[in-house]
């Protein structure tokens, strides 16, 4: 189901809300909307198709991939980041990894565009997360990434937050 994460961003009488699916699934992620006062009447969301806000049934992706923890913030009046957790593939050792990524938009059904590594596991192994902080600005990103141990034999996983800083 890729109606499983969500990210929800508040703007004038809409949320928007940006989901994928659990479990760093390949897959899409879709865009959905629905006004702020209506936000647990299931009936009142309305989906992207590409075009215009129609029903779930006609949603279309706003982009393919192996997803991870999204977050949708907008940071300036015409200026939306979507960060997100992305599988990716060294082209020379062929070893998996992720990484967060930023891309931006004028407004979240626009397209998504400037995609930017912002963290890699080389530089924090076993990303999690890649929340934007609320007090974030276009040259000020500002990621809530969390990490956790290796699983151990005493059950004794400890979930980490880190603070990394980033631009658009």
């Amino acid at each position: 189901d890729p109606y499983q994460m969500w990210s929800m961003q508040r703007d004038g009488q809409w949320v928007y809300i940006v989901t994928t699916r659990a479990g760093r699934q390949s897959g899409p992620m879709m865009l959905m909307r629905v006004r702020w006062d209506s936000l647990l009447e299931k009936d009142a969301y309305i989906y992207w198709n590409g075009v215009t806000w129609s029903y779930q049934e006609q949603a279309l992706p706003i982009m393919y991939g192996r997803f991870g923890e999204p977050s949708l913030m907008k940071v300036a009046n015409d200026l939306w980041v979507l960060s997100y957790l992305e599988q990716y593939i060294n082209p020379q050792s062929g070893e998996v990894k992720w990484q967060i990524v930023t891309q931006t938009a004028s407004n979240p059904s626009a397209k998504w565009r400037n995609k930017k590594v912002q963290i890699t596991e080389h530089q924090f192994p076993r990303l999690y997360g890649g929340f934007l902080h609320p007090d974030s600005t276009p040259l000020g990103l500002i990621f809530f990434v969390s990490t956790w141990r290796e699983e151990s034999e005493k059950f004794d996983q400890r979930y980490d937050v880190t603070i990394f800083h980033g631009t658009v």
